[in-house]
């Protein structure tokens, strides 16, 4: 009984973890994009009581420490006064990298044939976490190739995802 409870708690959070970052996400969009760039992911980050609130862009020819700069100040000032987090945490706005998170169904076409890494809501062959190349998306459904077999994943139980080992020139 036990179990069942710290369980629940802690999808509580996830919960409120992901609203926070659906939430930050729309301040962010609009600056981002009258700034040129492109709002890759937003994630809120709790480890050990360190809070970090992490977003991700990108544009043509890469960002560069200026861009998250400028993002950074611009949405730093606008969470300051718009968001009512009670616990201190800290901004962090970054380039995508290696392991470049993909949310949008569109990034399953865009990222066809990169190595990626899902976590899904749902067991698929008894595996909530599955590793292998993405082949596509139809129909809200995502095809994965792992250990040469297609596995179809449907895209609204896909709470994470991450591209291994991804560089620009893999475009």
């Amino acid at each position: 009984m036990k179990y069942k409870t710290k369980k629940r708690k802690q999808h509580k959070a996830e919960r409120k973890t992901s609203e926070l970052a659906k939430k930050v996400a729309k301040f962010a969009a609009p600056i981002c994009n009258a700034e040129g760039i492109e709002l890759i992911y937003v994630e809120y980050v709790n480890m050990s009581g360190n809070r970090k609130l992490c977003i991700y862009i990108d544009k043509e020819g890469g960002v560069s420490i200026e861009d998250c700069a400028l993002i950074s100040k611009q949405l730093g000032n606008l969470l300051d006064i718009n968001l009512d987090i009670e616990q201190s945490y800290s901004l962090e706005v970054s380039s995508p990298g290696a392991r470049r998170p993909i949310a949008k169904e569109a990034d399953f076409e865009k990222f066809a044939g990169n190595f990626v890494t899902l976590y899904t809501s749902c067991s698929n062959a008894g595996k909530k976490k599955i590793k292998g190349i993405i082949e596509g998306i139809s129909e809200g459904i995502v095809s994965v190739i792992v250990s040469g077999e297609q596995v179809r994943i449907p895209f609204e139980t896909i709470y994470g995802a991450r591209l291994n080992n991804f560089s620009k020139g893999d475009l």
